[in-house]
């Protein structure tokens, strides 16, 4: 039956209904994009919907190609966040999301990246949620006294809607009264009050020993594996390998069959936290049940394991497929990481050659990996790896 064309509520009804398949057809999308963490499976997905000749599906194949792009390191620029923001019936949501997708790819020297990224925000209304997103976007600029205006406006006008947001910004301004009346929120999720023990570490309303304890309770009630994640990065931070490792393997015999990627980030955890403690095997033991699931940072830590433990072939051949499955300026880095520990600096440099990496790729993943290695690793070389990149040559422009 054809909608009455007269009828005053049909194109509300209508843009209602578009609304919800995109967001529909986003939560598919997303499933195959983060909880698979596979690009050729997102890419098929919106390849099957090329049969689709509406305006919905049309709309949504474009936005979604967007995304799938980022994620494999293609064409991302300035010029991409533009013309999504050019596709019709693009909203807060939508264009937030591919910013998010891009942002850690995104030349900020770029006037182009920067203008898109400004367009972005002004498209935004005065909703929470994309208040939030638009301090979001001004942090990245930088531009932080944006950023800190949005997130006050935000804490305001919405006490209690964002917890992470009332968490970043007791951080940030140093507020002193702000971290007790966010931890009194009732709907403080696991990882926000983790976050939140930390910040009254850094502003000293707390000892780190004591909080620490704190984060491992709250982390323990509800079994959380994204509080445990973080509790597990803080004691890495703090060089408690030990702990990590303790409360890594007890959660794993209380899930012995744990779902999605979960028991993936636990044992990627556990592994490096052996490793650190000098315990190659165990972290071998850790993480290869781990890698079959395709998962790029399993791949990555198995690489490393292997390497150290002088199986040259096994590291080499798993940090190749870690790259094919996932290419970009990581995947060259990590697999760039596995020759310096293999003792090869030349064939490294030769890796990071061919990957035409920018200025912003080797200040942000090339040289982390970098110190990884040579210092927080106390591998030795570093001179020799560095002339070897110099001599290999780097794009113009890097």
């Amino acid at each position: 039956m054809a909608p009455d064309k007269t009828d005053p509520f049909a194109k509300l009804i209508a843009s209602y209904c578009r609304g919800a398949m995109r967001t529909a057809l986003r939560d598919k999308g997303n499933d195959y994009l983060h909880t698979l963490s596979s690009t050729p499976a997102a890419a098929a997905f919106t390849r099957s919907l090329a049969d689709d000749k509406g305006e919905t599906a049309t709309t949504f194949k474009r936005w979604f190609d967007s995304r799938v792009a980022a994620k494999s390191r293609q064409n991302v620029s300035g010029k991409l966040l533009e013309n999504v923001q050019g596709l019709p019936g693009m909203g807060g949501l939508a264009l937030s999301d591919v910013f998010h997708a891009i942002q850690g790819l995104l030349d900020w020297a770029d006037p182009a990246a920067y203008a898109a990224a400004r367009a972005v925000v002004s498209r935004l209304d005065s909703r929470p949620e994309n208040r939030k997103a638009a301090g979001d976007i001004a942090y990245r600029l930088p531009d932080l006294r944006t950023f800190e205006r949005l997130y006050r406006s935000l804490v305001e006008v919405a006490t209690g809607v964002s917890p992470s947001a009332q968490v970043y910004l007791a951080t940030f301004t140093g507020n002193r009264a702000l971290p007790d009346a966010t931890m009194a929120l009732p709907q403080l999720g696991t990882c926000d009050r983790i976050r939140l023990l930390d910040g009254r570490v850094k502003l000293g309303l707390a000892k780190l020993a004591a909080a620490l304890r704190d984060m491992e309770a709250a982390a323990s009630a509800k079994g959380d594996p994204a509080g445990l994640t973080r509790l597990m990065e803080l004691f890495a931070d703090n060089q408690r390998h030990a702990d990590v490792v303790r409360v890594a393997r007890t959660w794993l015999v209380a899930h012995p069959d744990p779902r999605g990627l979960d028991g993936v980030t636990v044992r990627q955890h556990l592994s490096v936290s052996l490793r650190k403690l000098g315990k190659n095997q165990e972290a071998l033991a850790a993480i290869e049940p781990a890698v079959s699931s395709g998962q790029g940072g399993a791949m990555h830590e198995a690489a490393r394991v292997y390497a150290v433990m002088a199986k040259a072939e096994k590291a080499r051949a798993l940090a190749a497929a870690g790259s094919e499955r996932y290419p970009g300026a990581s995947s060259a880095a990590g697999h760039a990481e596995i020759e310096w520990l293999l003792g090869e600096p030349s064939e490294a440099a030769r890796i990071l050659k061919e990957a035409k990496l920018r200025t912003l790729d080797y200040q942000s993943i090339v040289a982390p990996a970098f110190a990884g290695v040579f210092v927080q690793g106390m591998a030795h070389g570093a001179e020799a790896a560095f002339a070897e990149i110099l001599k290999a040559g780097l794009e113009p422009g890097a």
